[in-house]
């Protein structure tokens, strides 16, 4: 039987002034990523995901390099918003290990349904933030007795 009161997870604190959260350094990694790949562009070539290699097999690399490459400007800033806006709750509710596991997860098997559904080339981390919003979702539902 549950106290009243107690809760049956444990919220982590805000970083301290001068560290920032690991969605503030995913996003980061994510510029330093586009900035590359506008410096070298055969960097895209390289990382995008390629159902036929990954479906034989072969460069399976490339089941997680499209989480941190975008095809554009716009595609980068939207990924970034999404991620600075849900990321900070979602790493402070499950913590940053278990945070980082969901993303990183999230953004391969949203690459492997890709290449199963689509033969074309992709990149983004659009399946990783969505995965986020799915493990959010089913641990409020999941909880819900508990936050009311």
């Amino acid at each position: 039987m549950e106290k009243a009161g107690i809760r049956p997870y444990k919220l982590q604190p805000p970083p301290k002034f001068g560290k920032s959260s690991l969605s503030s350094k995913l996003v980061m990694t994510n510029v330093i990523c586009y900035a590359l790949q506008v410096w070298k562009p055969g960097l895209t070539r390289w990382g995008a995901k390629r159902s036929d290699l990954i479906l034989q097999g072969r460069e399976l690399y490339r089941l997680i390099t499209p989480v941190f490459l975008h095809g554009s400007l716009p595609h980068l800033l939207m990924n970034s918003y999404s991620l600075n806006n849900i990321g900070p709750e979602i790493e402070k509710t499950f913590g940053s290990g278990r945070f980082l596991a969901t993303y990183l997860a999230s953004g391969i098997a949203g690459n492997i349904l890709s290449a199963v559904a689509s033969p074309n080339p992709a990149v983004g981390a659009s399946g990783a933030i969505f995965g986020l919003l799915g493990a959010q979702f089913v641990f409020l539902n999941s909880n819900e007795r508990f936050m009311g």
